[in-house]
C-alpha cells in the first residue's frame, strides 16, 4: 500500500502523526477536544480550522466523537488504527531494504515474468502496485525486476492471485551494453529522486535548533518532527534502496535518513514532554 497524506498541514495528517509517534504505544486512542486544541498550538491552527477537520474526518470514518462527564473526546476508528499497520509495514519493509543496499551485491539481478496475464482481472492493479511496494522496477511488458532475492513474497503473491503457473521468478546478471547504473536508470526514476534527496537535505540543513534544557515548553520541536519525517517518508516510499554499486556516486539517500534520524533524536525528548504535560493536566 502506499501511504499518501492529502494536504500536508491537514488537521487530520498531523492529528495521526500525534497518536502514532506519542500516544499508540502508551495504549491512548482517544483524546479531548481541549487538550487536542492545546497540541495543536505550534502547528499554528485555529480552533474553527481545528473543529472543521476534525467533522471532516468523522465524515471519512477516521475519527469518531464522544461525550465522557460532559466533554467531547475524539477516538481512533479502526480504519485509523490499520493506516497505522500499513506506515509501520512499510517503514519496516524500508529498514529491511535498507540493510539489503548496505549489503555486497553479486551483481544478479531477480527477474519476474508473468505469463499470458490478464490486464483486466480485478487483481492486476493491486498485483502492480505490490511488486512496486516490493521495489521492483518494469522492465519490459510483464518482466520485473530487483536486485535482490525475495523469494517468499513471490511465493505469497503467487498463491494469493493463483498465479502459480503464470508468474516465474529466476535470476541473470544480465548482459547487456549498459551497465548497472544505466539500467537502473532507465527502470527506476534514479534522477528525479537523487534531486528530491538533495533538496531535502538543503532544507534539513536550514533548521536551528537548541536543546538548552531551561528552554520554556512551547512544543517547537513537533512541526520540525512532523514536516521533515513526513517529507522523507514519501522520498522514501518511492525509494527501490537500489544496491550502493549500483547507485550514482553522490547519491545522498542514505545520507538524508541519517541526518533526520539525528535530528528527531535531538527533538524527541523535549516533544515527548510537552506532549505529557498537555496530558498530564
Amino acid at each position: 500500500m502506499y501511504i499518501t497524506v492529502k494536504k500536508e498541514d491537514s488537521v487530520i495528517s498531523i492529528l495521526l502523526f500525534i497518536f502514532n509517534v506519542f500516544l499508540l504505544d502508551r495504549g491512548i486512542t482517544q483524546i479531548p477536544l481541549k487538550k487536542i486544541f492545546q497540541v495543536l498550538v505550534p502547528f499554528q491552527k485555529n480552533e474553527s480550522a481545528i473543529r472543521m477537520g476534525l467533522s471532516r474526518e468523522i465524515r471519512n470514518g477516521m475519527l469518531i466523537n464522544k461525550k465522557h462527564n460532559n466533554e467531547t473526546y475524539y477516538h481512533l476508528t479502526d480504519k485509523a488504527i490499520n493506516s497505522f499497520k500499513h506506515w509501520i509495514k512499510t517503514m519496516d519493509y524500508n529498514q529491511q531494504m535498507m540493510k539489503y543496499q548496505l549489503s555486497d551485491w553479486n551483481g544478479t539481478w531477480n527477474i519476474l515474468m508473468l505469463h499470458n496475464s490478464n490486464a483486466e482481472k480485478d487483481y492486476w492493479d493491486e498485483l502492480i502496485q505490490t511488486l512496486s511496494r516490493l521495489k521492483f522496477g518494469n522492465l519490459d511488458k510483464n518482466i520485473w525486476i530487483s536486485p535482490y532475492h525475495i523469494p517468499s513474497q513471490i511465493e505469497f503473491l503467487q498463491k494469493k492471485y493463483q498465479l502459480d503457473k503464470n508468474l516465474f521468478l529466476f535470476e541473470s546478471c544480465l548482459n547487456t551494453a549498459n551497465t548497472p547504473t544505466d539500467l537502473a536508470k532507465k527502470i527506476w526514476p534514479i534522477k528525479k529522486l537523487g534531486t528530491r534527496y538533495n533538496q531535502y537535505l538543503d532544507s534539513l540543513s536550514t533548521v536551528v535548533y537548541y536543546s538548552d534544557t531551561k528552554v520554556r515548553l512551547n512544543g517547537d520541536e513537533l512541526p520540525l518532527l512532523y514536516s521533515y519525517g513526513l517529507k522523507l517518508f514519501e522520498i522514501v516510499q518511492d525509494d527501490p534502496r537500489l544496491p550502493i554499486q549500483v547507485l550514482p556516486s553522490d547519491w545522498l539517500g542514505i545520507e538524508a535518513v541519517k541526518k533526520f534520524t539525528e535530528l528527531r533524536s535531538k527533538l524527541l525528548p523535549k516533544a515527548y514532554e510537552y506532549i505529557n504535560n498537555i496530558l498530564g493536566d
